[in-house]
């Protein structure tokens, strides 16, 4: 359950420490499917049955700050192309 949201925390980490995006297609990929993955382990946690309390607090949490990574991305992607257009 927590390793979906690592691997997009890993994601969202390259996209953003990553200092010229060559394909800005390829990135708002990688954002998409992180944040896609953080809504289903948001909701696979939420209605899991069964399942530690506290893994499941950790889930969501995670989840919540690879959402606000991801729309920091993406803010650094748009940053950086208008920078580029104006050079």
């Amino acid at each position: 359950m927590v390793i979906l949201p690592i691997i997009s925390l890993i994601i969202i980490i390259m996209v953003l420490f990553t200092p010229i995006v060559n394909s800005t297609l390829i990135a708002l990929g990688f954002i998409f499917i992180s944040v896609v993955s953080s809504i289903i382990s948001i909701k696979y946690a939420s209605t899991a049955k069964g399942v530690n309390n506290k893994l499941a607090k950790v889930t969501i949490n995670l989840c919540s700050v690879i959402i606000i990574m991801s729309m920091f991305a993406l803010a650094f992607i748009i940053v950086l192309n208008v920078l580029t257009c104006l050079t």
